[in-house]
């Protein structure tokens, strides 16, 4: 990781992610961070989610390994959604 993006993701603190997850069930998910909805490409980003970026490897050969973290919040995601196995898209 280059020093000036990881400058930017240690030092912001009003850096916002937005998550397309995809559960094993086929459910999808779109999240943000924020504590308001995100519309993008006419899609909503549901807020509240406390999702966090926590490690990211991306190769060429689209193995790609995310690890998100997160403490969740009153009226966000519910804590029983199981998000392992999920893919990012």
């Amino acid at each position: 990781m280059s020093i000036a993006i990881e400058e930017v993701i240690t030092k912001l603190t009003n850096f916002v992610y937005c998550f397309q997850i995809k559960r094993a069930s086929g459910e999808e998910l779109n999240l943000t961070n924020s504590d308001h909805a995100i519309n993008s490409e006419e899609r909503v980003f549901l807020p509240k989610s406390s999702l966090d970026l926590k490690e990211a490897e991306f190769n060429d050969s689209a193995q790609n390994h995310i690890i998100i973290e997160g403490i969740f919040e009153e009226n966000g995601y519910y804590t029983a959604v199981k998000l392992y196995s999920a893919k990012s898209f």
